[in-house]
Formats: structure tokens, sequence, C-alpha cells
């Protein structure tokens, strides 16, 4: 049996309302410039989500950042994000894409909660593999 016990999966209902195209992947970038540019409009964002409405996101990675077209960043995706003021964990895995997640909850998956410093680490791990 590959799963002992009673499995803990949570369902989800999984939808897409496409209205207009956001915007290009951030590896579509004209300059260097231009990449750091995004990268500091999605953390502002990150930021404001946070500071404003005691939301993280959680799942900051290459691909939930995009460019606008009038090339300001945009911090996409936040289906994954959770308010601060709520304890109860909703998932037992964690949370986020794996190649961007923090080297702390990647170390130690169920020691600590998801933090903003994991986040933040996320926009680090973003803008080296954009680099790379």
């Amino acid at each position: 049996i590959w799963c002992p016990g009673t499995p803990r999966i949570k369902r989800y209902v999984h939808y897409r309302l496409v209205l207009n195209t956001l915007g290009q992947p951030l590896s579509t970038f004209g300059s260097t410039r231009e990449l750091f540019q995004v990268i500091r409009d999605a953390m502002i964002a990150h930021m404001d989500a946070y500071d404003k409405a005691k939301i993280l996101h959680r799942d900051v990675s290459a691909g939930n950042i995009l460019i606008a077209p009038d090339r300001s960043g945009l911090l996409i995706d936040w289906d994954m994000s959770k308010r601060m003021d709520v304890t109860q964990q909703r998932q037992h895995s964690r949370m986020g894409t794996w190649q961007f997640i923090s080297t702390g909850l990647l170390l130690h998956p169920h020691a600590r909660s998801h933090q903003i410093s994991d986040d933040i680490e996320s926009f680090y791990w973003v803008l080296i593999y954009i680099v790379m």
C-alpha cells in the first residue's frame, strides 16, 4: 500500500476565467533594468498585500510574475495565499513551487509556518533562476 492510514487530501475545484491577456512571461524581459523593475513591482505588490491586508502569497515563482503591457510587474496567482490572522492549517503539505521555496522551509518542512521572509527569499530565487 503506497499510503498507509487515511490520506489527508483536501479537494479543490479548479476554474479559470480568462477575459484578456494580462501580460507576458517574466522570461521575455528586454533588459536587465527591466527585469529588476518588474521584480521590484511584484515585491511592492507583495509588500502592500502583507502590510495592508495581512496576506502572504506563499507561491512566489517565475511563472507568477508577469510583465504588463506598460512594462511594469504583476504578481499573479494568489490562490495559495493565506491571511496571517488565520491559524488553522489548510493543507498538510508545503505550499509553493519547489524550485523557489526558501531553504528554511525545504530543510525543515514541518518545523514552522510560512513567513514573509520565505516569500522574500523566493523572489531572490526567481531572480537567480531568470538570470541564469
